[in-house]
């Protein structure tokens, strides 16, 4: 295994994938890249208020802040036992662009949480780890 992908969105669950992957990497000469992914913001329907589409557009500022520093924080804990430590954030939906970047990447394995930051509690995983795990070409280690 000599390159993984690391979906990171700063939640707790996140965190625990981090330092798994931490520990791969000390052992292994590994390259790692860090994807963080914004979701779009939902369409505002015809006749919204300024107020709500100013919310929107806060909202998806905060969302991006959160996701730059989700991304900047997992590199630094990884830097020194990772190889090569690279980030990547996109926007759009989060399981489609890592499925996406996986394959562009040619990335050996892909590493996600069970649990991220906007799942919906399931009975086993959350719902864009679930897509990951399912639409992936490539393998996938889910974190507990």
């Amino acid at each position: 295994m000599k390159k993984l992908l690391l979906g990171v969105d700063g939640s707790p669950s996140c965190n625990k994938a981090i330092k798994e992957v931490g520990d791969l990497a000390e052992n292994m000469n590994i390259e790692v890249t860090v994807i963080t992914v914004v979701e779009k913001e939902v369409t505002m329907q015809q006749g919204a208020s300024k107020q709500s589409i100013d919310n929107a557009f806060k909202r998806k500022k905060i969302w991006e802040e959160e996701a730059r520093q989700a991304a900047v924080s997992c590199m630094e804990l990884l830097e020194e036992n990772a190889s090569k430590v690279e980030k990547i954030i996109r926007e759009g939906n989060p399981a489609s662009i890592i499925c996406e970047e996986a394959n562009k990447g040619d990335y050996d394995i892909v590493v996600v949480a069970d649990f991220g930051k906007n799942a919906v509690q399931r009975f086993f995983l959350g719902s864009t780890t679930e897509r990951i795990v399912r639409h992936c070409s490539k393998s996938v280690l889910v974190v507990k």
